[in-house]
């Protein structure tokens, strides 16, 4: 019974840790966190290209078509863009 207990507590702090691992690994790099400014630039950003950019004629997300898309044409887009509004 006893080790039937330590096994679960190990269990349970093994989980706690992984549950931390994401949000310790942010804190050591200095954090990812943005400003509001920033989140609003980003969100204005997003929804602009929503509009405006034609989408691949395949809609899955794992597709290669919709991954070269994403890299060629929607990522330097978005970075343009947030450097426009100074980010």
């Amino acid at each position: 019974m006893k080790y039937k207990t330590q096994i679960l507590l190990i269990c349970f702090l093994c989980t706690s840790l992984l549950g931390c691992y994401e949000s310790s690994i942010r804190f050591w790099n200095g954090g990812s966190h943005i400003s509001k400014k920033e989140n609003k630039a980003y969100d204005e950003c997003m929804d602009k290209l929503a509009v405006s950019l034609p989408r691949p004629k395949t809609e899955s997300s794992g597709s290669k078509e919709m991954q070269e898309w994403q890299v060629n044409v929607y990522g330097p887009k978005l970075t343009e863009c947030m450097k426009r509004k100074g980010f």
